[in-house]
């Protein structure tokens, strides 16, 4: 049997055994996060703050404490500690408004998507192929329609969003009983 190469966050992350995790993250293919390029010979020095302002707006949203941080030529380091006393404080409404001090459009979080799978190797999951149409393209769906459904998303569905019968496969998977939104679920996907 061969076994996954990753692991997903929930069975990584154990704040009951220890809130502080070291985060590593780096450049690829010969990319230059700061610093001096050698390979193109650009400067990218002023990189450097954004990505420390970046990691400071971020904590905060995240209920996070950055313990210690480096940022080097093409990658960085991060020891962090999560805080769980003020992130149990939070009520829900809380937590939306400060995943929405996050800035960004719906629309600009699907072509990040979108130009993430197409960066990805076409041996990897998630790889999107430069000859395939745009993602709601592909869906088949407007982005009328998506904002709707986004914005209206805890009232339409519960925790998941699709096709009918792969929200219900889905649910059954997690062990769920029963599957909200039917009715939203065939409004965007008719067929």
């Amino acid at each position: 049997m061969v076994k996954p190469m990753t692991t997903s966050r929930r069975k990584l992350i154990e704040p009951q055994i220890t809130p502080f995790y070291h985060v590593i993250n780096r450049c690829v293919r010969r990319a230059y996060l700061c610093g001096d390029d050698p390979y193109n010979g650009k400067n990218y020095h002023h990189r450097r703050g954004w990505i420390v302002n970046k990691i400071k707006q971020l904590a905060a949203v995240f209920c996070i404490d950055v313990c210690a941080y480096a940022v080097m030529s093409n990658h960085y380091h991060l020891v962090l500690k999560i805080d769980t006393e003020q992130q149990q404080k939070l009520t829900p409404k809380a937590v939306i408004s400060r995943t929405a001090g996050i800035n960004f459009a719906f629309t600009d979080y699907f072509e990040l998507i979108d130009w993430t799978g197409r960066c990805v190797r076409n041996d990897k999951k998630g790889f999107i192929a430069s000859s395939q149409p745009k993602i709601l393209q592909q869906l088949g769906i407007t982005a009328d329609a998506w904002l709707e459904h986004s914005e209206q998303f805890m009232e339409r569905y519960a925790n998941v969003s699709g096709k009918w019968s792969r929200m219900c496969a889905f649910k059954q998977h997690a062990g769920g009983h029963w599957c909200k939104g039917k009715s939203a679920s065939h409004q965007l996907h008719p067929n």
